[in-house]
């Protein structure tokens, strides 16, 4: 990794000029924040103005902070983004301390590594067209640009071990719409799979980098990297196993989080076995940004209480065979931003005043 050079800069002045009154918008990855105008000393462009995420290394040892205006792509290009002097791409230490930004321009990232980032345009529900990203060090130079094989992008992931970057798209051809996910490998700098698939806007991967896990509105699929195949769960194809807007978490075991939210099924957290189709609906409530790390029997996610004006940390623990959920005490994330370190041992979140705090999970 290169070293790090320390900054005066406060985290907790950077957010909190990103956050004010808000409401969750998600995306899966980084969980992200919609912030109303009226910032303070802010130039707010929408009344969904603000979005932010972080995400941790694989060495849980640094954070990275994303910040940016919710439809810079979208702006016409006289648009003067200066007014928002907060945006970009911010390294973190892993007790919530600013190392350095890297970039000023907005965006979101990944961790390739524990060494670089992958930097990229999107928005929660907006296709991204004629996507590209770049790969650049923790000091922010530019190593290598990727560039999309889809015309248009409804998602993207990077692998949890940097090997791979996975997107999803859909477009319109002719009459038809056409689906497909790809698989590029950063060593290799070339696309090494590409999958035709149904509707989907959410992927996830296992914490192992085994499988990529997708949603749509029939059944769920997975691309088995070590295969090299497309699988579809064996549940019958008259049943929504995963809606394609859905929310969701899995693990290394083949579990997946569920947050469920269809009008036909009653609010909460469901947790389906990949390998038999069965589901259990294990709490009850209005959930989201569901997260595992290495430990399959850990996952957090937040718990919108009050109409969603109060937020609070849940976490889950597989013991003896059976899901049981609780609320981590003392943790106050009114702006639904949380990460799970991939060792499942920290939660990052950004607090009441807007800083980055970092916690120990309860065991």
């Amino acid at each position: 990794m290169h070293p790090m050079e320390s900054t005066r800069c406060a985290v907790g002045e950077m957010v909190r000029s990103a956050v004010c009154a808000c409401k969750p918008a998600l995306i899966v990855g980084l969980v992200l924040i919609g912030v109303v105008s009226g910032c303070g000393g802010l130039t707010c462009q929408s009344a969904a103005d603000i979005m932010a995420g972080l995400q941790w290394n694989p060495s849980s040892d640094h954070l990275v902070v994303t910040r940016a205006s919710d439809g810079f792509d979208l702006l016409p290009a006289e648009t003067d983004r200066r007014a928002n002097p907060w945006d970009g791409v911010w390294i973190l230490s892993s007790d919530g301390r600013v190392v350095r930004r890297i970039s000023r321009e907005p965006g979101f990232a990944r961790w390739v590594g524990s060494g670089s980032l992958l930097v990229g345009s999107e928005l929660s529900g907006v296709p991204v067209k004629d996507p590209s990203w770049e790969l650049v060090d923790v000091t922010g130079r530019r190593m290598a640009r990727v560039i999309s094989e889809l015309p248009e992008v409804d998602a993207w992931q990077v692998s949890p071990d940097g090997q791979y970057l996975a997107y999803v798209g859909s477009w319109p051809e002719g009459e038809a719409l056409r689906c497909s996910v790809v698989l590029y490998r950063f060593g290799e700098r070339r696309t090494v799979a590409r999958y035709d698939t149904r509707l989907t806007w959410r992927i996830a991967w296992s914490p192992d980098s085994r499988y990529l896990y997708g949603a749509d509105d029939d059944r769920g699929w997975r691309v088995d990297v070590v295969g090299e195949r497309l699988e579809y769960t064996p549940t019958s194809a008259d049943a929504a196993f995963l809606p394609a807007d859905a929310d969701f978490g899995v693990n290394d075991a083949g579990q997946i989080v569920v947050v469920v939210s269809e009008p036909d099924e009653r609010a909460g957290l469901k947790v389906i076995d990949w390998a038999t189709g069965a589901e259990e609906h294990i709490v009850e409530g209005v959930f989201s940004g569901v997260a595992f790390g290495r430990d399959p029997n850990v996952f957090v996610c937040v718990k919108h209480v009050v109409a969603g004006e109060i937020v609070r940390v849940w976490v889950g623990r597989l013991r003896d065979g059976a899901w049981r959920l609780s609320e981590v005490q003392g943790v106050d994330a009114p702006y639904a931003v949380i990460g799970l370190s991939p060792d499942s041992k920290r939660l990052a979140y950004i607090g009441p005043d807007g800083s980055v705090k970092v916690v120990s999970i309860p065991r």
